[in-house]
C-alpha cells in the first residue's frame, strides 16, 4: 500500500490512487470468499480435516477470508477501516494469492 501511495503523491492522485486500491482490495476479497464458499460446498466438513487430520491450511485460509472480510466490507463501512490492525492480513493475502498461482501453474 506505501508504494502505491509513494506513486501517488509523485503524480498528485492520491485520491484516485486510494480509491483504486480500496476497489481492488474489496475484488480480491471478495474473490477468495467465492472461492472459500465454492470449497465449502463441494468439500463440506472434509474441507478442514485432510484423512483424518486437521487441514491447517484451509483452516489458516478460512480465518483470513473471513478477517479479511471483515476489515474491507463491515469496518470500512462503519468507517473504521483506517483504525483497523487487520491491514495487516492484506500480506497474507499476497501469500495466498502466489500460493493459488502456483497451484493452478502446476
Amino acid at each position: 500500500r506505501s508504494g502505491a501511495l509513494i506513486g501517488a503523491a509523485a503524480g498528485d492522485d492520491l485520491d484516485v490512487a486510494l480509491h483504486a486500491l480500496e476497489i481492488s482490495s474489496a475484488a480480491f476479497t471478495a474473490f477468495f470468499a467465492l472461492e472459500l464458499v465454492v470449497k465449502l460446498s463441494v468439500l463440506r466438513g472434509k474441507l478442514f480435516r485432510v484423512h483424518g487430520r486437521f487441514a491447517w491450511f484451509n483452516i489458516f485460509d478460512a480465518a483470513v477470508v473471513s478477517l479479511s472480510l471483515l476489515d474491507v466490507f463491515v469496518l470500512a463501512a462503519m468507517e473504521m477501516s483506517h483504525v483497523s490492525v487487520l491491514r495487516g492480513f492484506r500480506v497474507i493475502r499476497i501469500l495466498r494469492v502466489l500460493r493459488v498461482a502456483r497451484t493452478l501453474k502446476a
